[in-house]
């Protein structure tokens, strides 16, 4: 099993205990988004506390007198840079790759990022590994475009993997793309049921599935 299959499976486990020992459990607790955002991250940034990504600013124009430094993975409101140099809409979760020679490297660096930008590329824009997006309903007000919400956060997610990071473009020093997987979970604080809903479990893959959790069940969005 690799490094990714290893940290997908603590992703997926760190998101069910969570669901089960907390938000099952006291639904009420999270009221908005915001509330379940900062529990599942402080849970995820527990979880994954011995995995950092190393910053080597020798590979980016500008920092090469910078001294090497390691970052944490679980990042909070990380948005990135498209092909045209635009900052496209952030992750609730973003949780970076840990891989050392996953890396933009400087050839495509200088191809492909605005240099307005470059300034800050050591900190935002590092390649993303996995992404969360969250969304929250309370009773059932406005059920119907929380779901609708959730699905766009699901085609938000999928979006990245035709970002220049996971195109052709930007490969490893394998030879291989960029890896991306990601889910989009809505969290009911009380039972709610729609026809498109499927009894599932949650699911942290490539097709960055939407989700529903309710006090009782899990539901993959069809």
């Amino acid at each position: 099993m690799n490094q990714s299959s290893d940290m997908r499976n603590e992703i997926e486990s760190c998101i069910q205990k969570f669901i089960i020992e907390e938000f099952q459990k006291y639904p009420r607790d999270f009221i908005k988004e915001e509330d379940t955002r900062a529990v599942l991250f402080t849970r995820l940034k527990d979880c994954l506390k011995e995995n950092r990504r190393k910053i080597q600013p020798e590979k980016l124009p500008l920092y090469q007198n910078e001294i090497e430094f390691d970052m944490d993975l679980v990042k909070c409101e990380y948005s990135y840079e498209n092909y045209q140099g635009k900052i496209c809409n952030a992750f609730d979760i973003a949780i970076l790759h840990k891989e050392e020679n996953v890396w933009i490297g400087k050839d495509n660096w200088e191809k492909y990022h605005h240099p307005k930008s470059r300034k800050a590329q050591m900190y935002w824009n590092q390649p993303v590994r996995f992404g969360l997006e969250i969304k929250s309903v309370w009773h059932n007000w406005e059920a119907d475009k929380r779901i609708s919400g959730v699905k766009s956060d699901s085609k938000k997610l999928q979006d990245y993997l035709k970002s220049n990071y996971c195109s052709q473009n930007f490969k490893d020093e394998n030879g291989y793309p960029f890896q991306f997987e990601g889910a989009a979970l809505l969290f009911a604080s009380h039972e709610i049921y729609h026809e498109c809903f499927l009894e599932s479990r949650v699911e942290v893959d490539k097709n960055c599935f939407p989700y529903c959790i309710t006090p009782t069940k899990i539901y993959r969005i069809q």
